[in-house]
């Protein structure tokens, strides 16, 4: 379990680093602007919701190294890049408090994915419905920034 959540927290900050990056020259837009940072979450939503893809998980009893697992994370989180960016732009006052919770977070679902891991139940209902649920987060956060970007900037 240690190398799975380390390998989670090395590749969630190798989103991070880029979406600061790139969150800090979003705020040197003008905020009329702003709000077409609403359409990177709001494609990439749509996108996953359209694709008709099911992804199909086998079992693996091989050792897996921490960077083989940081890997995976960061291959899999590219699409976070486009949300995280207009997302830390809003809201860069409190990126802080968001990272802090954020790495609390990733622990608090790396046990629950273990827990939840022995549950046949579970796994067959997250396999099967499971891929509706992140296409719909990012919708809506699209939609939240594209309706409140400019708000949220403006002096």
């Amino acid at each position: 379990m240690s190398r799975v959540v380390a390998g989670q927290y090395l590749g969630f900050f190798g989103i991070v680093g880029p979406s600061l990056t790139g969150s800090w020259a979003a705020v040197s837009i003008p905020s009329v602007w702003f709000r077409v940072l609403g359409v990177l979450p709001l494609v990439v939503g749509i996108k996953q919701l359209l694709q008709v893809h099911r992804v199909q998980w086998k079992s693996d009893t091989r050792d897996v190294g921490v960077f083989s697992i940081a890997f995976v994370t960061l291959a899999n989180g590219g699409d976070n890049i486009g949300v995280y960016v207009p997302f830390f732009a809003i809201h860069h006052t409190r990126i802080g408090a968001i990272l802090l919770v954020y790495a609390v977070l990733l622990i608090l679902w790396c046990t629950a994915g273990k827990w939840l891991g022995k549950h046949i139940l579970v796994l067959r209902s997250v396999d099967r419905y499971g891929h509706f649920i992140v296409p719909f987060v990012f919708i809506g956060l699209g939609t939240y920034i594209l309706a409140t970007g400019r708000t949220i900037l403006a002096p």
